[in-house]
């Protein structure tokens, strides 16, 4: 008999439970994983607390990665060949090009000016 028709048996209120204990143990990993950091240090405190009488065992961390928003962004120079066009119309040809890389960038064009 496989697993699914042995929980399929299982009254509502057992099934409950179990669906209750694979969650507190999904909440649990998942707290170990973020804050594994947190965890080790406890650790370590108690281990020389007690004497190395209580050693509890470490996680392995996971290396955080910031995203360009938050390592200092993205610096792009962007040079406007404007030999063709008229001097007269130069600075409308830059403030379009502008408009238009604003729109691309930011999807909902809501910058402030």
């Amino acid at each position: 008999m496989s697993f699914i028709q042995k929980f399929s048996k299982l009254s509502s209120r057992a099934k409950a439970w179990w669906v209750l204990a694979l969650i507190i143990v999904f909440v649990f990993l998942v707290g170990l994983t973020v804050g594994g950091d947190f965890y080790n240090s406890f650790t370590k405190k108690l281990a020389a607390k007690t004497n190395n009488i209580v050693v509890l065992p470490t996680v392995q961390t996971i290396p955080f990665s910031l995203g360009l928003d938050l390592q200092g962004g993205a610096y792009l120079v962007y040079q406007a060949d404007v030999k063709n066009i008229p001097a007269a119309d130069q600075a409308d040809a830059l403030s379009s090009a502008r408009d238009v890389i604003e729109r691309r960038v930011n999807a909902l064009a809501l910058v402030n000016r």
